[in-house]
């Protein structure tokens, strides 16, 4: 497997000046994928922004990890709702147009 879009959990947490026990309970609540390769862990660069939410939720607001994992996966379905009303707003344009 390619390490080009992972980023190593040691550099992320040293960037971030963030515990790697962070980085663990998330994962451990799957709301981030670790990779494992070459006795190194990694995160896919497409968590990145979900990672500093959190961390923003977490240790500027002291929201504990289930309460993440609530609110993470609330933020989720509101942009799939949000992706929905689009397409029906899409949809609901074509046939006004032909009135």
């Amino acid at each position: 497997m390619d390490t080009k879009n992972l980023i190593p959990i040691d550099q992320l947490c040293g960037v971030y000046e963030i515990p790697k026990s962070f980085i663990d309970a998330l994962c451990n609540y799957e709301l981030v994928e670790v990779v494992d390769m070459n006795e190194e862990q990694y995160i896919p660069q497409d968590h990145i922004k979900d990672i500093e939410k959190m961390m923003r939720l977490h240790f500027d607001l002291d929201i504990n990890y289930e309460g993440l994992d609530v609110v993470m996966h609330l933020l989720e379905r509101i942009d799939e709702l949000e992706k929905e009303v689009n397409y029906l707003k899409n949809k609901l344009s074509i046939y006004e147009s032909e009135f």
